[in-house]
């Protein structure tokens, strides 16, 4: 374990045996092509970690993250496709031509694992259009473990390919790992939002005066954040005058912003076709609008909670980094022209615990520390 962590990360690949018959000892890390070497580092680290608690006697075992997998065995199984081991994930919501998209997906997987294979990481990534002039991809993502050759990792992709239906038929996403082989492959329908709150207190009337002044105020928006990553305005008089903010993620490129920020006001009208107010979220944006004017005060009414589903080991001492990494980042964004700041906290020897805060930028400097403390 010890020398493959030292030998994965600077190529995304270690390969090694330690050791006699019968007791020899095989394994391989293997990193997504796109990883970094200090990303690779710590996931290779974590799966060593988290391999040994759950399967702590076990003579052959492996382990899939994200960033990378792990595995090792008693028999030595270096240049072999091992399909034995596999699991599929897949994007729950469908697309609507699914005949178009299943072929069109074992097109583009077919296009990489070929370009892949002829590349010393056997790894590639790419899109293909779903209709010819079409907005509309499938991106993917392939790769093989390399100690593969290059016809292995060919025929690896020819047993994935037939596995398709049982998982990623007709899905906006999807996802197949084995011991030698792992497909990416996502669409790019829009990502789903996060979550959304319609105001009850007020409706307006189709294609009346407030319903103007919001479609005119959205693409007002549109234009103006994606720049900066912020805009603001209001559009109309009294009683239909509408008011409104765009917000994207400090890190996120003004592409990516206009992105989200389009889809977001087509969602949001969408699902709060007749609501004077609305507010959506996105992972790279947000954005809200309504009929009274809210600009420069903090809205801890509209609020929403996700968490990771596992439970950490130290729960006090987990909570007590979590509350100074806020603190910390707190004092950092209410500093900043953006309003926003990411940092890192050590947990133990081997663990981080990363962190973002972010204030939509027409809050006070006072007010966006106060509204992260609360």
């Amino acid at each position: 374990m010890g020398y493959i962590y030292h030998q994965a990360p600077p190529t995304g690949f270690g390969i090694g045996s330690l050791g006699k018959n019968p007791i020899q000892a095989n394994g391989l890390a293997l990193c997504r092509g796109d990883v970094s070497a200090s990303d690779c580092k710590t996931c290779v680290a974590d799966a060593i970690s988290t391999i040994r608690e759950n399967c702590p006697y076990s003579k052959s075992a492996k382990i899939f993250y994200d960033n990378c997998m792990l595995k090792y065995s008693n028999d030595k199984f270096f240049g072999q496709i091992d399909n034995g081991t596999k699991y599929f994930m897949w994007n729950v919501n469908n697309v609507g031509y699914p005949v178009i998209f299943n072929q069109k997906s074992k097109d583009l997987l077919r296009q990489l694992a070929d370009e892949a294979s002829g590349k010393p990481k056997l790894y590639a990534a790419g899109e293909l259009e779903l209709n010819e002039g079409s907005k509309k991809k499938i991106y993917g993502l392939a790769q093989c473990t390399r100690d593969l050759s290059y016809n292995d990792c060919k025929m690896c992709r020819d047993r994935i390919i037939s596995d398709l239906p049982r998982c990623c038929d007709g899905k906006q996403g999807g996802k197949v790992v084995t011991g030698t082989f792992a497909f990416f492959l996502q669409t790019a329908f829009g990502v789903d939002p996060l979550f959304h709150f319609c105001s009850s207190s007020e409706n307006f009337t189709a294609n009346g005066p407030y319903e103007t002044n919001l479609n005119k105020l959205i693409g007002y928006l549109d234009y103006q954040a994606p720049p900066t990553g912020f805009g603001k305005g209001a559009l109309g008089q009294r009683p239909n005058k509408a008011y409104g903010l765009a917000l994207c993620r400090g890190d996120v490129s003004s592409s990516d912003c206009k992105t989200c920020i389009v889809d977001a006001s087509g969602e949001i009208r969408k699902r709060c076709p007749y609501n004077k107010a609305a507010i959506i979220w996105y992972d790279n944006c947000l954005l809200k609008y309504t009929n009274t004017e809210f600009f420069g005060q903090i809205d801890n009414k509209n609020k929403f909670y996700m968490w990771n589903v596992r439970v950490v080991t130290e729960p006090v001492s987990f909570n007590q980094r979590t509350k100074e990494l806020l603190t910390q980042l707190a004092e950092k964004a209410y500093v900043t022209p953006k309003l926003y700041a990411v940092g890192e906290m050590e947990l133990g020897k081997s663990n981080k615990l990363y962190g973002l805060t972010q204030c939509t930028r027409d809050l006070s400097s006072v007010d966006c520390k106060n509204c992260i403390i609360m």
